[in-house]
């Protein structure tokens, strides 16, 4: 029984060794698996992955060539910039030398004066005036004005004079000078020569004389030149007699 059991001892020390030596074989050979299976997909990742981005570049690559096809982009074509030139400043609007565009026409009545010589009473008188402003002139005030005038003259001579009563006329110019205006009225002052026909009344000659005149007016709309209402007197002489008239006009500016 002894030896029967100490074989049998033997045989499971053997066993239990054999046991052993397998599950040391066994784990080591799982460590070694593991170990492998690890390393075995990052080597296989690490040689399939330039394939698959060369591949993924030239894919991306011909989309966006075939993009480009589709849509071009537009065509820009630069040219250099030029230097930029000063513009020279705007100028308003240049003015005529006569501004036929504020062409005046006064009509006025109003009374002749005459002196001694003449032996005549005051009579009426009317007539017609024409201006236009001349901005060309320096100071741009200046104008120039044309008027005929008709009056009566009737002398007081007696009767041995058949011929004392008659109608006249007068033609005038000359040019003239603004020293005022404003919103409400103007002021000038007027010079040139007048002519007078007398026709066949007795004692009195044709002639010419200097013309001095003073005309002032009121808008008859405040801010509106287009109308307003003119005094105006004018005074005319040679080297012995004069003639004066006082007239009251309304003057329009077209």
């Amino acid at each position: 029984m002894l030896c029967a059991s100490g074989a049998g001892t033997d045989r499971s020390i053997e066993r239990e060794s054999a046991v052993r030596t397998s599950k040391v074989f066994a784990i080591a050979g799982f460590f070694f698996l593991a170990g492998a299976g690890f390393a075995l997909p990052a080597r296989a990742e690490d040689e399939t992955a330039p394939p698959l981005t060369l591949e993924m570049t030239l894919e991306g690559a011909e989309d966006e060539t075939a993009r480009r096809d589709e849509d071009p982009a537009p065509l820009r074509l630069e040219y250099p910039q030029q230097p930029k030139q000063r513009q020279p400043a705007p100028h308003g609007p240049q003015q005529p030398f006569i501004d036929w565009a504020h062409l005046e026409v006064n009509l006025f009545a109003g009374l002749t004066l005459f002196s001694g010589d003449f032996d005549a009473d005051p009579t009426w008188c009317a007539g017609l005036q024409v201006r236009v402003p001349v901005p060309g002139l320096p100071l741009q005030k200046w104008g120039v004005f044309a008027e005929a005038i008709f009056s009566n003259i009737d002398r007081d001579l007696g009767a041995l004079y058949s011929n004392t009563s008659a109608n006249f006329f007068c033609v005038a110019g000359g040019a003239d000078f603004t020293f005022v205006k404003n919103d409400s009225m103007f002021l000038r002052g007027q010079g040139g020569l007048l002519f007078a026909s007398f026709g066949n009344v007795d004692g009195v000659d044709n002639g010419a004389g200097a013309l001095l005149g003073l005309s002032g007016g009121v808008y008859w709309i405040r801010k509106n030149n287009q109308l307003s209402v003119t005094y105006n007197p004018q005074f005319t002489w040679d080297t012995n007699d004069w003639i004066m008239f006082h007239t009251v006009g309304l003057n329009i500016d077209f």
